[in-house]
């Protein structure tokens, strides 16, 4: 902690899927009880997945999504004026954290977009490097007169690819 705010380094390790909130400071309040307002400093990361179309016996099951190349600690500052806003994530780690984000049971994948409740949804906000990526690891079973097949399928893309050159995860972002 510093005289002029507040200063703290976040790990997303050694805080696992902990909500990090600040209260903003409210100034020159005379009564007994000063209200706080609590703000989110995390991204919050959630999968919505649908398939494009039904295909006669076949089923598509999700087994697992990563996120590779992550920054998994940066320094949340809080200046001392206490306006929201007015505050800043730096100094992050190396971009080569890897992420598995996994659930309990294959998800099987329907034309409907459904989420996906995952065991790890909460990151710091960065700017994503040109190499970080989702990796997306799926199952195709087709059912052919009763003989079952399945295929394990692996599909990766850079945040770049997907979002554009400016991937970021802000605050209170919601992706």
């Amino acid at each position: 902690v510093t005289t002029n705010g507040m200063t703290f380094v976040y790990n997303d390790d050694t805080y696992t899927n902990v909500d990090f909130m600040v209260a903003d400071v409210e100034k020159n309040k005379t009564a007994n009880n000063v209200p706080a307002i609590f703000r989110h400093k995390l991204t919050k990361v959630g999968f919505k997945i649908a398939k494009q179309s039904d295909q006669v016996n076949r089923t598509i099951r999700l087994t697992k999504v990563e996120f590779n190349n992550l920054a998994n600690e940066a320094t949340f500052t809080q200046n001392s004026n206490g306006v929201s806003g007015d505050e800043t994530w730096d100094n992050w780690g190396a971009y080569t954290n890897d992420y598995p984000l996994q659930w309990t049971g294959d998800q099987v994948v329907n034309t409907t977009a459904a989420e996906i409740n995952l065991t790890k949804k909460l990151f710091i906000p960065q700017n994503l490097a040109d190499d970080a990526e989702i990796k997306i690891t799926y199952i195709v079973e087709t059912d052919i007169n009763g003989v079952v097949s399945e295929e394990t399928v692996v599909e990766a893309a850079t945040f770049d690819e997907i979002h554009g050159a400016e991937a970021v995860w802000n605050k209170n972002a919601y992706m």
